[in-house]
């Protein structure tokens, strides 16, 4: 929470911040705390619920990650759950429009981890991209680590795009992850976002029904995938009106009797023994019971030779005209001027699909690509880096990318019971000019030790 800001007397600009005592998820799963599934329930629907405050004012974070999930423990051990650094947080109006037009489609800015398929490729985004954001933090939870990994940038979100997520019982045998919470993540995680919950508070309540013991509405409406490799559990055994063996109960249930059946089988033998005596010591003059039969003569069966058919004539073939193919259209060539803020950055572009090899230059730079096909350009310099998706014309110009700081590592944390924003905090940096963004935002700064 953000109580007070300002300028002081001699110029300088500052922002009195809520201090939070605690540590943020990244460094509960990197410590390899066991998180069950009450206690991850429990941290995502207070996810939720912060991020559907947030979204009721107009505001998709865009950025979530186990790093900006903060755990503070209350007098009573109750664990309450702090969404912070809404740095690249996106502005929308009642209308679901950009209030302010600092990111274009094409344009891509979180962390690679947990971006959504549609915001690694650049397209349109809304709320659904948190949604996406806190399936992967759960499903980090319970398989110790990303559904998807990669030595670059762009191999993650690659997956993020094509790639079905690992099974968690793959990843993590020792998993104790239940087949309903399988159920609302595998949602969450889908590729289209018409397919994830359609708000932080349809997700939210999913996890509340399976905090409950019911069956989220998930579980009818996506297969578990992430399960797959789980040993099934036994079939459950009807045990209703059965008597289990040793017990008193058994000597109430009435036997009948076998007397009856015993008089049956003993009359049947002496009837079959009486019946061969007699057939034994009968008189041979006797006619004999079964008579003659006639013989019958078998009928005459003519028949009539089936006509072999004439084959039909084969037709001739038929000449087909030769088609003349052209050769295929070579694309005009147009040129195009590559520049980063701040320049200085080792830039590669490549066409889109990934075919043909890349060229590399430092901005500025201009180059002759290909009209009308889509380019990728990635910049970097040092530990910043940025992507813009193109398609190039004669009028197209210029191209500028923006860099943006390590956003594709996590931060170094600081230590527990380090407050935000102190010279311990990576995303601080000493008090001065420098603290004003170009776009007129406040940048978070402390003040050395000597006083600067």
């Amino acid at each position: 929470d953000v109580t007070d800001y300002g300028k002081t007397r001699d110029g300088r600009y500052y922002i009195a911040m809520e201090l939070l005592v605690g540590t943020d998820l990244a460094d509960v799963l990197q410590r390899g705390e066991e998180v069950t599934v009450d206690r991850a329930v429990e941290i995502g629907v207070q996810i939720c619920r912060a991020l559907a405050a947030a979204h009721a004012l107009g505001v998709v974070h865009r950025d979530m990650k186990p790093e900006n999930v903060f755990l503070l423990r209350t007098s009573d051990g109750r664990e309450n759950v702090k969404i912070v650094d809404f740095g690249i947080a996106q502005m929308k109006d009642a209308a679901g429009e950009n209030t302010r037009k600092l990111t274009r489609t094409g344009m891509i800015f979180g962390t690679p981890e947990y971006m959504s398929p549609e915001q690694a490729s650049g397209k349109q985004t809304d709320n659904r991209v948190d949604v996406y954001a806190t399936g992967v933090i759960l499903y980090e939870m319970f398989a110790g680590r990303v559904p998807f990994q990669g030595d670059t940038f762009m191999g993650v979100l690659t997956q993020h795009m094509f790639e079905p997520p690992p099974s968690i019982v793959e990843v993590n045998p020792a998993t104790t992850i239940s087949a309903p919470m399988a159920a609302v993540i595998q949602k969450a995680l889908s590729k289209d976002p018409n397919q994830r919950y359609a708000s932080m508070t349809e997700f939210s309540d999913d996890l509340m029904r399976v905090r409950q013991g019911l069956m989220p509405l998930a579980a009818g409406e996506v297969a578990t995938p992430l399960l797959r490799g789980a040993t099934p559990a036994p079939a459950a055994v009807r045990t209703e009106g059965v008597v289990p063996v040793g017990t008193r109960e058994m000597s109430a249930v009435p036997r009948r009797s076998s007397a009856p059946l015993v008089a049956a089988a003993l009359l049947f033998v002496v009837g079959a023994v009486a019946l061969v005596y007699a057939l034994q010591t009968a008189p041979a003059s006797h006619p004999p019971l079964v008579p003659t039969p006639t013989p019958v003569r078998a009928p005459v069966v003519v028949t009539t030779p089936t006509p072999t058919p004439t084959p039909a004539p084969t037709p001739a073939p038929v000449p087909v005209p030769a088609v003349h193919v052209p050769p295929p259209a070579v694309p005009a060539r147009v040129s195009l001027e590559v520049v980063t803020s701040p320049a200085g950055a080792r830039v590669q572009i490549e066409a889109a699909s990934g075919s043909g090899a890349p060229v590399e230059c430092t901005t500025p730079c201009r180059e002759e690509v290909a009209s009308g096909v889509p380019l990728r350009i990635t910049a970097t310099r040092g530990q910043r880096r940025g992507m813009v998706l193109v398609t190039p014309t004669a009028s197209t110009g210029s191209i500028t990318v923006a860099l943006e700081g390590g956003r594709g590592q996590r931060p170094p944390t600081a230590p527990s019971g380090a407050p935000r924003g102190a010279p311990g905090d990576s995303h601080a940096a000493p008090c001065g000019p420098s603290t004003i963004s170009a776009d007129g935002l406040l940048v978070p700064c402390f003040r050395q030790p000597n006083g600067s």
